[in-house]
């Protein structure tokens, strides 16, 4: 028991002494003599001791019953109370440590995911390249529409053939056939650069908005001079057919005809194209 329990008992007890024998006092027959002095002295004792000791009774019993049984009861489960705690904490500490285990198994398999994704950007990024190639090839075009205005003595080679076979015999300078027709295409390549060098775009057909592509046909002598100028294929716009006639007798006379390809003439036909800017 605690100090303060046995305090309380050994207190409790001392006034249940002091009321036993204020009651053997109280309660003891006195014997009747002579005097009544002898009476007068029990009286006064029992009459402070009851007076004390009755209201101390009254608190002392109900305080011993509720303290001695409640008491012992009540410290048996608190002390296993506390060891019960470790037991909870014990199991619950291992239901925790399993939990995190699959969480980085998780993100190992979230890695291996993500892995084969920049493989499939780098196959598709190789098929993007042969796109812009075959963009590019219809670009082609553009220039090859310029190529017969270089190039317009493709259609009457039969012609100058024919005329020129009779000196091809002869050949006193030893040329052979194919240094005359490199011969031949530098005359014909000058030819069409001065023609593009006079060429013009009428005023009425900008006006207009016309554009179109004129084929004109013409005699070259030998002497240089240009003659026989003709439409061979005109355009809808009868301002630019005219622009382009009027170009080629801009140029009057041209050199002449190189000595070495035997001829006094030369057909040719050129095309000329207008088209806005």
């Amino acid at each position: 028991m605690s100090p303060s329990r046995t305090g309380f008992v050994i207190s409790a007890l001392l006034h249940a002494a002091l009321v036993g024998v204020g009651l053997y006092f109280w309660l003891k027959p006195t014997p009747q003599t002579d005097g009544s002095k002898e009476v007068v002295v029990p009286v006064s004792l029992a009459s402070f001791a009851p007076a004390t000791a009755k209201p101390r009774p009254q608190p002392t019993e109900p305080a011993q019953k509720p303290i001695d049984k409640p008491e012992p009861e009540e410290d048996e489960p608190l002390n296993p109370s506390p060891g019960a705690k470790p037991e909870a904490e014990q199991i619950q500490k291992p239901e925790l440590k399993p939990e995190p285990k699959p969480k980085p198994e998780q993100k190992n398999v979230a890695k291996s995911v993500s892995t084969p994704k920049p493989k499939q950007t780098h196959q598709s990024a190789p098929p993007k390249p042969p796109a812009p190639k075959v963009h590019k090839t219809p670009a082609a075009p553009h220039p090859t529409a310029s190529a017969p205005r270089m190039q317009p003595s493709t259609e009457q080679q039969p012609e100058r053939q024919a005329e020129s076979a009779p000196p091809q015999n002869p050949a006193p300078d030893g040329t052979t056939p194919d240094e005359l027709d490199q011969i031949r295409l530098q005359y014909q390549s000058a030819l069409a650069e001065a023609i593009e060098r006079e060429k013009f775009y009428p005023s009425l057909a900008r006006r207009l908005n016309q554009q179109g592509l004129i084929r004109v046909g013409f005699t070259v002598l030998a002497d240089g001079r240009i003659t026989n100028i003709h439409l061979v294929e005109p355009s809808a716009a009868t301002a630019l057919n005219q622009g382009a006639i009027e170009a080629i007798k801009r140029v009057g006379q041209f050199k002449p005809i190189p000595p070495a390809l035997g001829i006094q003439s030369m057909d040719l036909n050129i095309s000329l194209i207008y088209k806005l800017r």
